[in-house]
């Protein structure tokens, strides 16, 4: 089937072929022009648009990728209030009365906790209740990333890679966290930590450096 309204790739290579010409052994050799070859001016056939090169197909397909990175903040946000919400149901499931909603930080509302439940589950729930302080802690940071991201105007398929990757370490650090009794086991908990924030240094690396020589 013809392709009326671009060039075949057929039709690009012949085109690209015969553009190359070789110098003439006869120039001199101190002019800025002189090097492996000269490209001779000669127009693309009428019935191949620029849009059909490959490097516009490619810029196409660049264009035509989802960019899903926002999502990242509310989906971050959700998967924070999961320890939180799960500490809770962890207290009422024991004492309905354990939980102090009015004033749930105060220091009566943890010493009424402390009695009210067995030891064993008061400490999952303190680890409940750190995971979701530490994910809070580091929100600024990942929504900063994000927005740095698209700001640079990033190739929309390796940022949502990048958002998705650091979403998963979030998700094994949770649960790690919560699940781990043991001092030995601990130190997974740390290695989820820090893989997680190799996708979003290096978001910032690659935007920082777009922005720096003003790619943008």
């Amino acid at each position: 089937m013809e392709d009326t309204g671009s060039c075949s790739l057929h039709q690009l290579a012949h085109w690209s072929d015969s553009t190359i010409v070789p110098l003439d052994s006869h120039q001199p050799r101190n002019r800025t022009y002189h090097a492996a070859a000269t490209i001779r001016r000669r127009s693309i056939p009428e019935d191949c648009h620029t849009s059909t090169l490959p490097s516009d197909r490619i810029q196409n397909a660049v264009r035509m990728t989802p960019n899903y990175s926002l999502f990242t903040i509310p989906a971050y946000l959700v998967l924070a209030m999961i320890p939180h919400a799960y500490s809770i149901i962890l207290i009422t499931s024991h004492d309905p009365k354990a939980w102090n909603n009015t004033n749930p930080r105060s220091s009566t509302n943890t010493e009424r906790i402390q009695k009210a439940i067995p030891r064993r589950t008061y400490q999952k729930y303190e680890r409940l209740r750190a995971a979701h302080n530490n994910m809070m802690e580091n929100m600024a940071f990942v929504v900063g990333a994000v927005l740095a991201g698209n700001m640079a105007r990033l190739e929309p398929g390796w940022l949502n890679n990048m958002c998705g990757a650091y979403l998963m370490s979030r998700v094994l650090y949770v649960f790690s966290f919560a699940q781990t009794e043991t001092l030995a086991l601990s130190p997974l908990r740390t290695i989820w930590y820090s893989l997680g924030q190799i996708p979003l240094f290096w978001i910032y690396g690659r935007a920082g450096m777009r922005i720096a020589a003003g790619a943008l």
